[in-house]
């Protein structure tokens, strides 16, 4: 289902915002504004993160080491695959068409809807320098 494109899977969205821990770096006043203009703003960390959750957002740090994103995204398709096979063993008397549904519904909660929350943070380790959190 998930392959076929059915419209319940289609309709997710994905919101990102990024912030940098970096205060003042050259290259992010080269990419992200115009020559002269631009500016820097500051929050209360802990205040993001609190808005954040209460609005249902997670606040995560950018992971630019590969190593790591790669071992980030083994534990999600093995986590993917167990709900998958959860969801099936949870409903064993279903028909074969009925059991495709609940295993993808297991997939899509056990490895697409984590794969939106996780994938924004997953960076290039040549961003590294810009420190980024990101809001998703």
């Amino acid at each position: 289902m998930l392959l076929r494109g059915d419209s319940v899977y289609l309709d997710a969205t994905v919101f990102v915002g990024s912030l940098s821990e970096a205060k003042d770096r050259l290259s992010q006043w080269r990419a992200y504004s115009s020559i002269g203009g631009g500016f820097s703003i500051g929050f209360d960390p802990k205040l993001i993160e609190r808005q954040a959750k209460k609005q249902g957002f997670y606040l995560l740090k950018c992971e630019y080491d590969p190593e790591k994103q790669k071992a980030i995204c083994a534990e999600l398709i093995s986590n993917g695959c167990r709900a998958a096979q959860e969801a099936e063993i949870r409903f064993p008397e279903q028909q074969e068409e009925k059991k495709q549904s609940v295993r993808t519904i297991g997939l899509w909660h056990g490895f697409v809807e984590p794969l939106m929350q996780i994938a924004p943070v997953l960076k290039n380790p040549s961003f590294e320098e810009e420190r980024e959190w990101r809001d998703s």
